[in-house]
């Protein structure tokens, strides 16, 4: 059992309202908190407040509608909304550098909301086995995405500065 399922109403109407609003409102906790940043100059990934609301978000609310809550979170961006990091939006921040971190939210959010719900026999999996491999996937498998997209990058640039005319 979550915490949200603590908080939810018993009338089937009234509990698909909560779901959506608490599915919103962990949208919202996300992107208040990418608005937290810390540009890196190395990097054209900031650090920001957003690991911390995911891990929160998938904890309180549990791996559904965490994922619901950054699939929305995502949708929001994508329309145009201010709520990645430093106020931008938009598809090229999905296809980008920050890419691999953006749509891995929503399989870390699951993650981290497993804890709460139960495991395979019956068994409640620990809140720290989750949360580290949430943390771990989060420091080791996106910095690839990051990776292929600055190669990307640098190739496009050495073409266009080699191309003819260009000088």
């Amino acid at each position: 059992m979550t915490y949200a399922d603590m908080l939810r109403p018993t009338a089937r109407t009234s509990r698909l309202l909560f779901d959506l609003a608490v599915v919103l409102g962990g949208s919202l906790v996300v992107a208040a908190s990418a608005q937290i940043r810390v540009p890196l100059g190395f990097s054209p990934v900031p650090i920001t407040g957003q690991t911390l609301a995911v891990l929160l978000v998938g904890a309180l609310l549990g791996s559904r509608r965490g994922a619901a809550s950054m699939l929305t979170y995502l949708f929001e961006g994508t329309l145009g909304l201010p709520v990645f990091a430093g106020g931008a939006s938009g598809s090229p921040h999905l296809l980008g550098p920050t890419g691999g971190y953006l749509v891995g939210f929503v399989a870390d959010t699951s993650l981290a909301g497993l804890p709460n719900e139960t495991g395979t026999g019956g068994r409640e999996l620990p809140s720290w086995e989750c949360f580290s491999a949430t943390a771990s996937s989060i420091c080791s498998a996106y910095p690839g995405w990051l990776a292929s997209s600055a190669r990307a990058r640098l190739s496009v640039s050495v073409w266009r500065l080699s191309s003819p005319g260009t000088c």
